[in-house]
């Protein structure tokens, strides 16, 4: 048990979990599936509870069970760009509740990420899409376009391109319908 490194594991873990998330949205996108929020926002709450390791000593044994608190919070946002996905248009309190909570959280933790906040708001405006009159399409197309625009590498600044084009996050516009 000495040899674990429980960090990895526990990341590889809670990445599964971002994965399996991001892909209930990108099925469900648009439909607005109670059961499919539910499993998602119920996912959320068990992340919120997580035991996040801010030491930065990586071999502090007491935090050999906890995460890094980057990846509870990248988990966070995608699990809410997700929640968006399946509940987009539909101007959903609870789902704006949890956006104002997780965003409430970023603010106050000492190293605002500029692409958390981006991906919040993004969910925000999912989930507000045309003033509750659009929606996202079914379609293979759309789907690819979503997958594109909330693709889960976020930036670290306005003008960061490393990873992934930014102007991409504008293709959820191709995926809209009534």
């Amino acid at each position: 048990a000495e040899d674990i490194d429980f960090n990895t594991v526990a990341s590889v873990y809670f990445n599964i979990i971002g994965g399996c998330l991001l892909s209930i949205g990108l099925k469900f996108a648009g439909t607005g599936n109670i059961k499919a929020m539910d499993t998602i926002l119920r996912e959320i709450q068990k992340i919120r509870k997580v035991k996040v390791n801010t030491c930065e000593l990586a071999n502090d044994s007491s935090m050999k069970n906890s995460i890094p608190l980057y990846t509870i919070n990248h988990l966070l946002c995608v699990s809410l760009l997700s929640l968006s996905l399946v509940m987009a248009g539909t101007c959903n309190v609870n789902c704006l509740k949890m956006a104002r909570i997780i965003r409430k959280k970023f603010q106050s933790e000492s190293q605002m990420h500029f692409g958390f906040n981006m991906a919040v708001h993004m969910a925000t405006g999912f989930l507000f899409l045309g003033n509750g009159k659009y929606t996202f399409s079914k379609s293979n197309f759309a789907i690819g376009a979503l997958l594109i625009s909330v693709y889960p590498q976020f930036p670290q600044s306005p003008g960061d391109n490393k990873y992934h084009l930014q102007a991409l996050r504008h293709f959820y516009v191709l995926a809209i319908e009534e």
